[in-house]
């Protein structure tokens, strides 16, 4: 039977949450530049190696678990993660913002959107 949560790991720290919901939108990106040119046509660019995102939208935590969330954030969004499903199996994968993106719904409950490259997962 699945977990419900879901955990990122760097080194050391951990941080866990309910899963997100299975349907989740893992979108293709291919980093690049568009030029519309003189004449109207355009031109492409990439620029990158293509990858598959997910943005895990995480409700309903409590202050405490936002200032884990946050401290976390801090210290890792430039380092590669372990991310591990609610199946326990483990990914790597990376933080894409250097924003971590939290709303409070009311007291003492709060919401993040978490936007991760699982290009390792979603294959």
């Amino acid at each position: 039977m699945p977990a419900k949560t879901v955990t990122l790991t760097s080194g050391a720290d951990s941080v866990s949450f309910l899963a997100t919901s299975p349907d989740t939108e893992a979108p293709i990106s291919v980093p690049g530049v568009v030029h519309r040119t003189a004449g109207g046509g355009l031109i492409r660019y990439q620029t990158g190696v293509a990858y598959f995102e997910t943005t895990l939208n995480i409700q309903s935590i409590t202050t405490a678990q936002k200032e884990s969330l946050e401290a976390f954030f801090r210290s890792h969004w430039k380092d590669s993660l372990t991310y591990t499903d609610e199946n326990s199996n483990t990914f790597t994968a990376s933080f894409l913002d250097s924003a971590l993106k939290i709303r409070k719904q009311y007291r003492n409950c709060w919401s993040a959107a978490i936007r991760l490259d699982l290009s390792s997962c979603l294959k």
